[in-house]
């Protein structure tokens, strides 16, 4: 699975958040925060039941969003321009990149990938694009591995959908 997210932020933001969720659990946490402590961060983690993980925080690089606009860049003429995030699910771990360099690696915690079933973008954020392409690999007998389309897959998207039209709505 591929997610493509492209946006920007408020105004005096704070922080925003995309959460991958299994049911209760939070399969994948994304929470860049502007002003931690006089400091920019990203943070990830992972919640099962009610208990959060440990916290990652390192980077491959600077802090990938410019200040006061966490999705986007403005033109020397003040122009909002849209950075786009990248998050892509492997067997072993998530992989996020913004503007095509990549950031950090997130190795999966919480095993059953096909019960992701929802993502919830919060906080500060106004989400101008989203995609995602899925595709599952499934080895027939007779046939070799082939590609199909996997409806686990179409009920995330419809679900990352319906609550797109929720948060626009309010």
């Amino acid at each position: 699975m591929m997610m493509t997210i492209l946006g920007y932020v408020k105004p005096n933001a704070k922080m925003f958040t995309v959460n991958f969720l299994r049911g209760n659990d939070i399969a994948f946490h994304i929470n860049p925060r502007f002003n931690e402590g006089g400091k920019q961060v990203v943070v990830r983690n992972h919640k099962l039941g009610e208990r959060w993980g440990q916290e990652e925080r390192d980077l491959k690089g600077p802090f990938p969003f410019a200040s006061g606009s966490t999705l986007s860049q403005q033109t020397p003429d003040g122009d909002v321009l849209s950075v786009q995030m990248k998050v892509l699910c492997t067997p072993e771990a998530f992989r996020v990149a913004v503007n095509n360099i990549p950031m950090f690696e997130f190795r999966h915690r919480i095993r059953e990938l096909n019960q992701i079933d929802r993502i919830n973008i919060l906080h500060d954020v106004v989400l101008t694009y989203i995609n995602v392409e899925t595709a599952s690999l499934r080895k027939n007998a007779g046939d070799g591995a082939g590609i199909r389309r996997d409806d686990a897959g179409e009920r995330f998207l419809c679900n990352i959908f319906l609550q797109m039209f929720q948060l626009n709505r309010h």
